[in-house]
Parts: C-alpha cells; structure tokens; sequence
C-alpha cells in the first residue's frame, strides 16, 4: 500500500513539477515577445510641432521630452475626443509611452488632467505679465529662451504651439546676452508662455 501512495505522490510532483516548468517557459516567452507594460507618465505640454508630429512635454521632475504622434493618437478630454492640435501649451496630460523599432518614444492616448484654460480660469486675470532681463539660453528646435531677470532670477518663455510667424522669426535672431522686453502668460513657477514681444 505504501509504494502505492509514494508513486503516486511522485508522479503527482513530477506532474506539477512539469507543469510549472511549462508556466515559466510561457511566462519568459511572454516577456520576451511582449514589450513591458509602459508606466503612466504626467506631464505639461510645451508646445505641439505638427510639421514633425510631436509633443514637447515637460515633467514635473525632470527635462523636456518629445513625444512623437500619428494620425490616430486621440486626445481625451472628459469623455470627448480631440486632435492633437487642440492641446495647449500649460495643459497637464498623461499618456503610455511606447517606442518605435528606431527607440523613439510615440503615444496613441494623452488623456488632459487639467487644461490650461481651467487653471486660468481660477486665476486672476492678470495672468499676463511684462518680463524684462537678458537672454540666457535660446533653444530653438523646442520653441523656448530663458531669460535671467534684474533679481537675478531665471525664467523660462515658451512660444505657443500656433506661435505667429514674426515670433518664430523673433526667436531665431535672439542671442546669448540680448536685452528684452516682452508679455508673457504665467503657467508656472518658472515657466510663461509668450504673448509678445515688446
């Protein structure tokens, strides 16, 4: 009776055993052919570039990033679809981030946790303010210039994704060190929109 009951405790092991066995080999085919699920990543949106399809978003705690787009990335906005041209520069956004065979990170979905224009609503009008200092740091591929105030004090202007031709020409001729003068729609501690040139 008991080589009976060991055999069959052995082959019940063997049995599960094997089983096991094949539920690793599945699990490590599974993570080999499919990408890891991406995390969720919350950001303020920069400025959208349509001529390349792509988003500059910039983390809480972190540098800018671009994200790239096609024709079918939705923007979703509660329970509404929208173009990705409607975002705004200031909208908070979160988004799966996902990579292309060449490394590019793109996104089918940026979901809008709060846009700019519900932030500007519970702020005071007087969002718009005249910024005076000196050129810092002019980037032009991501649409932004820093300027260092009289204080001492480091901002940086963003020009809106539907920026007007003259403003684009504009940032193209700042230089490091170039007095200005300008308005700018607050969005941040340290990030404005611009407005205009003065």
């Amino acid at each position: 009776m008991k080589p009976i009951i060991n055999g069959g405790i052995l082959a019940a092991l063997a049995l599960a055993l094997l089983v096991s066995a094949g539920c690793e080999s599945v699990a490590l085919v599974g993570r080999d052919a499919l990408p890891l699920e991406p995390a969720e990543v919350v950001a303020q949106v920069e400025r959208v570039d349509t001529r390349l399809s792509e988003v500059h978003l910039r983390p809480n705690n972190g540098p800018t990033r671009v994200v790239g787009y096609h024709a079918g990335t939705r923007v979703l906005r509660a329970g509404r679809d929208y173009p990705v041209t409607d975002l705004r520069s200031g909208d908070v956004v979160a988004m799966h981030l996902q990579q292309d065979p060449q490394g590019r990170f793109y996104t089918d979905l940026l979901t809008i946790r709060q846009g700019i224009k519900d932030r500007e609503v519970s702020q005071p009008r007087t969002t718009i303010q005249r910024l005076d200092g000196t050129v810092d740091q002019v980037d032009v591929q991501r649409g932004s210039f820093g300027i260092r105030e009289p204080s001492g004090a480091r901002l940086t202007v963003a020009l809106p994704y539907n920026a007007r031709r003259s403003d684009i020409d504009r940032l193209h001729r700042l230089r490091n060190g170039d007095a200005i003068v300008l308005e700018a729609r607050f969005i941040n501690r340290d990030l404005f929109e611009l407005e205009a040139f003065l």
